[in-house]
């Protein structure tokens, strides 16, 4: 029976049954193999903007039902009982079985999996795992029935192989995902649960990822600024809000800048030079240039490409096999065990 709008279902088990069926209709129908942190924030995130439980207006027949093997998400989630189940149920299959996460599966035994489960064509693959290039999966899916495309047709049902990567997750409904390449249907529902950047090329996933490894640096300031804030006699509740919520307009400010939005400071170029031009348009002898000068004195901005080479270095050469990186977040699942938060 296919499962209820807005409703979750998974499987227990790792059938590879080579049996091919027709393609459900109906609802847009997504299926996750794999679910770590990010897969089940994904599916939380999705479930959570379907408005007041409804569906959204702009998914075929206005419904979005999800077969998922292994998840998190607690309510509306029903268990199916194969991958191949989940395969066979969805339109979009979403595989996040080769990341970092403790639980999740050597590159090699993902590539395995995706190779014993059978595809159709027009259907669209959406690859989560950082350890695998989008070019495996596609070999792996192709050998279970489905030719990878570079991408859909721009319709709805526009099958084919992209390779995403979200962070953080998606749960509360702002994460940020790269996709490549671009596709529109992995755009719209990426869409639903934040923001969503193209990349022309798969070799920008690694300094991307590498970049997420910033957040506890980001935390770590704010939590300076609210322990000063609390210091002068602030509340510490009031503190705290205080230091995220202005942190949290910087950087809206700073994407306005690079996607040309309206600034308080002029920008006139797009991109990292909008970011220069808004670094350089802070009043000189003002209050924010004096920090900025006593910040780079202190070599805090030199720090940050050091730190970064060195976690893409991990990164990289986690690829083949290590330990995990303890750095940028990654997650998976390798079976019945979704990788912790």
């Amino acid at each position: 029976m296919a499962p209820r709008t807005g409703s979750c279902s998974r499987s227990r088990s790792r059938s590879r049954s080579r049996r091919q069926t027709a393609a459900p209709a109906g609802p847009l129908r997504l299926g996750f193999v794999g679910v770590g942190a990010i897969g089940s924030g994904t599916i939380e995130g999705l479930l959570r903007s379907l408005p007041g439980g409804g569906p959204p207006s702009d998914l075929p027949e206005g419904e979005l039902a999800i077969t998922v093997r292994d998840s998190r998400p607690e309510g509306r989630v029903t268990v199916a009982q194969t991958d191949q189940a989940v395969v066979d149920a969805a339109g979009v299959v979403f595989v996040g079985t080769g990341n970092f996460g403790p639980h999740a599966l050597a590159p090699a035994a993902a590539v395995a999996l995706l190779g014993g489960l059978r595809f159709r064509r027009g259907q669209l693959v959406v690859s989560c795992c950082q350890r695998l290039t989008r070019d495996q999966v596609a070999a792996a899916v192709a050998a279970g029935g489905l030719l990878p495309a570079a991408s859909g047709d721009g319709e709805p049902d526009g099958g084919g192989v992209v390779k995403a990567m979200s962070n953080p997750s998606p749960r509360a409904g702002d994460a940020t995902t790269v996709l490549h390449p671009p596709h529109p249907l992995a755009a719209m529902l990426y869409g639903r649960v934040g923001a969503v950047i193209g990349l022309e090329r798969e070799a920008d996933f690694a300094p991307c990822y590498a970049a997420t490894a910033l957040m506890g640096s980001l935390f770590a300031q704010l939590r300076a600024a609210a322990g000063w804030l609390e210091a002068q006699g602030v509340a510490p509740e009031a503190a705290a809000r205080y230091a995220a919520a202005t942190h949290a307009c910087y950087a809206r400010e700073a994407l306005r800048g690079c996607t040309g939005g309206v600034t308080e400071v002029e920008v006139t170029e797009r991109g990292t030079a909008a970011l220069a031009q808004l670094v350089a348009g802070q009043t000189a002898g003002g209050l924010n240039q004096q920090v900025l000068a006593e910040m780079g004195r202190a070599g805090a901005y030199e720090q940050i490409p050091r730190s970064l080479d060195g976690i893409l270095a991990r990164i990289v050469g986690r690829r083949g096999g290590g330990p995990s990186p303890g750095g940028a977040g990654g997650s998976g699942a390798a079976g019945g065990a979704p990788a912790p938060s």
